[in-house]
């Protein structure tokens, strides 16, 4: 079963709003690419990176066009298998990933600071959501 273009993108996005490159990695895994090894690599970079103290926000200019680029690719490879337009895919990808770096930056600062949960602690939490976001995606 496979979840329709518009979900699957929609989930990716997600994903890559809250770490950039792990919806690339695990949509390449299931390709088979030669970019799979690239994209796993820059995706655990991002696992350790992610929580160190100097990391800018994920909702900084920068981080962001990533995100979207990130977005627009994992939309476009989901559309192909469903052989619709690629535009639709990189499109829904891409608003959902502007809505959970935003979201998820929010989030993640609410539960850190009123729930009193060390960061680090909240961001393993937010790997294993964004992780998960991927592999439903790919479905």
């Amino acid at each position: 079963m496979s979840l329709p273009l518009q979900t699957s993108s929609f989930l990716a996005g997600l994903s890559t709003g809250l770490r950039t490159f792990t919806a690339t990695s695990v949509t390449l895994a299931s390709e088979r690419s030669a970019w799979t090894g690239l994209a796993g690599t820059l995706a655990a970079g991002e696992l350790v990176g992610d929580k160190l103290p100097m990391t800018p926000a994920r909702t900084e200019p920068v981080g962001l066009l990533a995100r979207a680029g990130a977005a627009a690719y994992c939309g476009t490879l989901l559309a192909k298998r469903d052989v619709r337009s690629p535009m639709l895919g990189a499109c829904v990808a891409v608003a959902g990933a502007i809505a959970a770096a935003f979201a998820g930056y929010h989030l993640r600062a609410f539960i850190a600071k009123r729930l009193g949960i060390p960061d680090p602690v909240v961001a393993l939490a937010e790997d294993g959501i964004a992780y998960g976001l991927a592999r439903l995606a790919n479905t």
